[in-house]
């Protein structure tokens, strides 16, 4: 991890329904969770990956960006697959709710 640290300026270490740690510019910050009932956690990494990387592309601080990653994951766990990808658009409701 050290390694990847110091060659990529952004790093998210995801960990499940503990949240996440993001590592940028030589410190680190956690990022929590939105409160929700988990059906399939398959596709909850990709979904932060996705949504994180969204909010950098908008130009969104890393913490906002996280936060946003964390949202849709909480959209995509709600069923079954891919079931939930209609409403991935609801994590911009949950955005300001995470804990």
């Amino acid at each position: 991890l050290d390694q990847i640290i110091s060659a990529v300026p952004i790093v998210a270490v995801t960990d499940g329904e503990h949240g996440c740690t993001i590592y940028e510019d030589g410190s680190s910050f956690r990022v929590g969770v939105f409160l929700t009932d988990c059906i399939d956690p398959t596709g909850a990494g990709d979904t932060f990956a996705a949504g994180m990387s969204l909010g950098l592309a908008l130009g969104w601080p890393t913490r906002d960006a996280a936060r946003l990653g964390a949202a849709a994951a909480s959209v995509i766990v709600e069923g079954w697959g891919a079931q939930t990808a209609p409403f991935l658009n609801q994590a911009f409701e949950r955005f300001p709710q995470i804990v």
